[in-house]
């Protein structure tokens, strides 16, 4: 089993999920944020929801660098 969650685009520049880990990795950022919004911003607290948000999508980047496929493409 590979522990590389997140993989090269075959065509074009960035990443992709290239496991389930990844993906529910990615799900769980998107649900964070739609909850986030839905519980923080319609109350009129902003400024959480945009912190919580920074905070998700940082979290998210650190886990996208750390199972990262590093290797050269072929």
């Amino acid at each position: 089993m590979s522990t590389d969650w997140f993989g090269r685009k075959r065509i074009g520049w960035g990443i992709r999920p290239a496991s389930w880990e990844g993906w529910t990795t990615v799900l769980i950022c998107i649900a964070v944020g739609v909850a986030a919004y839905f519980y923080f911003w319609t109350m009129g607290e902003k400024l959480t929801f945009a912190i919580l948000l920074t905070v998700d999508v940082a979290v998210f980047g650190g886990i996208c660098w750390a199972k990262f496929d590093r290797k050269e493409r072929s």
